[in-house]
């Protein structure tokens, strides 16, 4: 395709300045100037058109069918695109046909950079929000370079998690984590921690913990009359105590009588 330096500038008795011919079908850039409406003029229509409106005192950029807007670098070559704006209204960056709202696309990175220039108090963040506007989540970087998820119970909000710039600690209930996972709780009587296994027939969870020199599991074995037993995983996962669900204990067993 030509670029617009290679075509005829025109303009018409409106006002309106424009590159290719004056019909309603044919292809071009229409720029209208001096306020004038867009919607009168027979010229525009299936073109995309930067008008300045009189009604809003702004400068539109749009298109009178739904057609794309193309942003292209280095020439209109099809390869030559950057960005689109598609007929239904979704953003693409790198791609051609965004399957989102607004969706980048790129061969090394695909990043979105939040920068605030205030180091003192200033934040960056992303916030979440469905049809109830007042029960909202945002993800924020503090001024400490601190990362945070807040959430809002539609009356405040309240920091749920943590993670340390400084340190890679993550703190649940505490912005000031002082293990590697630290969580903490306002109320008694609480599970913080909790690994559920509900899909399975008689299955199986746990959690470990080690060492550079063994390592030791606590599960919940479904295939067992669903015991509790800590095992040696370090010498194949050996039961060395299980307890029945009605208070048997056994030690070196793992079927307690």
């Amino acid at each position: 395709a030509s670029s617009l330096r290679a075509r005829a500038e025109n303009i018409n008795s409106a006002g309106l300045v424009y590159w290719g011919t004056l019909n309603d079908t044919g292809g071009g850039c229409n720029i209208g100037v001096a306020g004038t409406a867009h919607s009168t003029h027979t010229i525009l229509t299936g073109r995309c058109f930067v008008s300045a409106q009189a009604s809003t005192s702004g400068l539109v950029l749009a298109t009178e069918s739904a057609i794309p807007i193309i942003f292209s670098l280095n020439g209109l070559l099809t390869s030559n695109e950057a960005a689109r704006i598609t007929s239904d209204g979704k953003w693409g960056i790198g791609i051609s046909s965004p399957s989102t709202i607004f969706h980048i696309k790129h061969a090394d990175y695909s990043y979105l950079t939040l920068e605030n220039t205030n180091s003192s108090t200033g934040v960056s963040g992303v916030e979440f929000y469905n049809s109830d506007s007042n029960k909202k989540m945002a993800w924020q970087l503090q001024a400490n370079s601190d990362l945070a998820l807040w959430r809002h119970d539609s009356t405040a909000w309240s920091r749920a998690v943590t993670i340390k710039n400084a340190t890679g600690r993550v703190g649940i209930g505490t912005d000031q984590p002082t293990e590697l996972l630290h969580v903490e709780v306002a109320t008694d009587n609480q599970y913080p921690l909790y690994v559920h296994n509900g899909t399975t027939a008689n299955g199986i969870i746990g959690i470990g913990i080690g060492n550079d020199a063994i390592n030791w599991g606590m599960r919940i074995n479904g295939a067992s009359g669903d015991n509790f037993e800590i095992r040696n995983l370090t010498t194949g996962g050996v039961s060395k105590l299980a307890v029945t669900p009605t208070g048997e204990v056994g030690i070196g067993t793992s079927s307690p009588s």
